[in-house]
This record gives C-alpha cells, sequence and structure tokens, in this order.
C-alpha cells in the first residue's frame, strides 16, 4: 500500500467530516422526499405565500391575486398536495389575510381533506401569532405552537368568525365584546350594516358560478374579522361570490325605475371605472332586485356609520374595483379600478370606541 503523504495525512480528517455530512445530507434529502409522497405517489408543491398579505396596494394584490390563483389551481382542479411557504412572509394585513382564509376554508371544505394542504412555518414572529390567532394553522392541519398570553397587542384582539346565513349570535361572538364602549348609535348601524351584509351573502353573492375555473358550487358562506386597536373597531367582512359589479350588472328582474336610474349613474362616469362605479351605485341608489324596503340598505348602512362617526373610513373591494370612503361626504371617497379581481366582495370599515364617559378606548401598542 502507498504510504500517504504528511498534507493528505492533515487533510484526511477534514475530507471524512465533509464526507460524512454529505452522506447525512443526502439521507436527510431522500427521507424528506419519501415524507412528501402522497398515495399516488405526488410529490407536495411549495407555493410561496407573499410578503404582504395586502389588497389596497397595486404592488402587493397582484402578488396575493397570483398567489391564489395558483392555490386554487392545485387544490381545486389539479387536486393535488400542496405547502405554503411562509418563510418570506413580513406582513399580514387584515383584508389579505381574511380573503386568504376564506380561499383556505373553501378549499378544505370542498376537498373534505381528500387533498393534503399544509404549511412552513414563517420565520416572522407577528406573521406565525397571525396565523395562530385567525384560525389558519388550525386549517393546516398544525396545532396551536405559540403561547398566546404573550401575542402582541395588534395581533391577541383579532376574532374571527364564519358562517353561512344572517345570524345574531354570529355576530354577538364577533363583536360582544364591545357593548357600552361604542355610543348606541353606532353599535344600532354597526348590527344593521354586518347583518345586511350577511343576508346579502346569502341571497345575492352565491346567484352564478364563480367562474374561477373550479367547477365547484360553492356554499353560501360568508367570513369576517374583528379587532380593537387604537381606540378604534376595525370590521372585516368578506365574501366569494359573484361580487357586486358583476351582480348589478345582470340582474334583468329588477323594478322598471331601477334600470334607467342605474344607467343615468353610469353615464356621469369614466368607462374605465366600471367597476368602482358600479360599487358606488350600489351605496347611492340603495336598492337590490327584491324591491323590499327593509333590504338592499346595508352598503348605504355602513357609509353613513363612518360619516355620522366623524371618524375612521370605509373601503369597499369587490371583484376588480374598490370605492374608498372617508368622513366628509362624497368630497372624501375615492374609486379605483385595478387590473386584479379578488373573485369575490370584503368590505372594511372603522368606527371610534367610546367609554363610558365619552371618551375614547386606550389605545393599544404594536
Amino acid at each position: 500500500m502507498r504510504k500517504q503523504s504528511k498534507k493528505l495525512r492533515r487533510y484526511w480528517p477534514i475530507l471524512s467530516c465533509n464526507r460524512h455530512k454529505k452522506r447525512l445530507l443526502e439521507q436527510s434529502n431522500r427521507r424528506r422526499r419519501k415524507r412528501e409522497k402522497d398515495p399516488a405517489g405526488s410529490t407536495f408543491q411549495i407555493i410561496q405565500a407573499p410578503q404582504v398579505f395586502s389588497i389596497t396596494e397595486t404592488e402587493h394584490r397582484v402578488e396575493v391575486a397570483q398567489f391564489l390563483v395558483r392555490l386554487r389551481r392545485r387544490a381545486l382542479v389539479d387536486r393535488k398536495p400542496l405547502r405554503v411557504d411562509f418563510r418570506h412572509t413580513k406582513k399580514m394585513i387584515a383584508c389579505g389575510t381574511l380573503l386568504f382564509l376564506a380561499e383556505l376554508d373553501r378549499i378544505c371544505r370542498a376537498t373534505k381533506g381528500a387533498v393534503e394542504v399544509r404549511c412552513i412555518l414563517p420565520k416572522d414572529k407577528i406573521v406565525a401569532q397571525v396565523l395562530q390567532q385567525v384560525g389558519i394553522l388550525k386549517l393546516f392541519g398544525r396545532r396551536r405552537r405559540l403561547d398566546e398570553s404573550g401575542f402582541d397587542k395588534s395581533v391577541k384582539h383579532w376574532q374571527f368568525a364564519t358562517g353561512s346565513c344572517a345570524d345574531a349570535t354570529e355576530f354577538d361572538s364577533v363583536l360582544g365584546d364591545f357593548e357600552g364602549k361604542i355610543t348606541t348609535q353606532l353599535s344600532r348601524s354597526i348590527y344593521k350594516g354586518v347583518t345586511e351584509a350577511m343576508t346579502n351573502s346569502a341571497h345575492h353573492a352565491y346567484e352564478d358560478s364563480r367562474n374561477d375555473g373550479t367547477g365547484i358550487v360553492d356554499e353560501k358562506r360568508w367570513w369576517m374579522f374583528s379587532q380593537e386597536m387604537d381606540g378604534e373597531l376595525y370590521v372585516v367582512f368578506c365574501d366569494l361570490g359573484i361580487g357586486i359589479p358583476r351582480s348589478l350588472s345582470r340582474d334583468v328582474n329588477v323594478s322598471a325605475g331601477w334600470r334607467p336610474a342605474l344607467a343615468a349613474f353610469m353615464d356621469r362616469f369614466k368607462a374605465h371605472q366600471r367597476q368602482p362605479t358600479l360599487i358606488k351605485a350600489a351605496i347611492e341608489i340603495g336598492r337590490t332586485r327584491t324591491n323590499k324596503p327593509n333590504r338592499g340598505l346595508g352598503l348605504p348602512q355602513i357609509v353613513e356609520t363612518v360619516d355620522k362617526s366623524g371618524k375612521g373610513r370605509v373601503i369597499i373591494h369587490s371583484n376588480a374595483g374598490a370605492y374608498f370612503r372617508s368622513p366628509g361626504g362624497k368630497a372624501n371617497e375615492i374609486l379605483i379600478q385595478y387590473n386584479q379581481s379578488i373573485m369575490g366582495t370584503l368590505i372594511q370599515w372603522s368606527v371610534p370606541i367610546e367609554t363610558s364617559d365619552g371618551s375614547h378606548g386606550e389605545k393599544s401598542e404594536h
């Protein structure tokens, strides 16, 4: 046998150690690939979650919309297992988070466990807290990992509810904690606005196919967040129906006086803002195809609540349109036409919270 040189004897332990590490890594990769095989032999597809879950800023909206398309296609069209990778996610804004939760819940209900949907946990601790607080980890089949008593103040007050009808008990489960902090008039307005949004979701949002390529007949379901922060009550409500612009445009069973009013209203606005203009029309005309005096008041009621509060704002996203309104009337409204549709309707609004002595609640830190 050839005698080893001094140089080789010096570096041999290092080479041996590196080879051992390489073998361990290869074994680990083989075990991981084996674990990620489903019974049919397909591996999980990793879908990168957006860095920021928001649908207000155009850049983030594009990322969220594309992410949701990939999620639906993989789970509901291809019926293949997937993993959502949250390692690069930095912010979970209420609007984008609720829209994602609604889509994920829809996937889980439609597949009934036949498609395995998992996640790779985030590095950001606040993102991890949000995923646990609102129940997203539970939908991924993950157990609660974090001590909720140590949650950040911007997270721990988030509350979530979902349902398939206008049930007052659902409203109470989310907003009941604020009784006595909101003025009687605003409390009544919020209650009417939320319950009307629930009812509209059940009666109008799902009256036709969503046209998302999945072929699923959806149940008439809504999803809702609420949170108290910085002396204000925030409410976010979502459905995954056909959207206000499409519902208003296709409604042919309306009263004789409704269609001319809509046509005259639309003539005053530019064609490239058609979808947000239809949202504005739904607010200002305030009617529905039922023509019942107690119906069709949800959006006007919500906008009126914000105007009366003197603080806060309302944002209505529906398909590719968005309507922004802050106190002060029509002078403080903005209409935006996006290129990406959220394929549903999401309403978010805020009103001030007052204590019994009339002062605003203590601001929370975050």
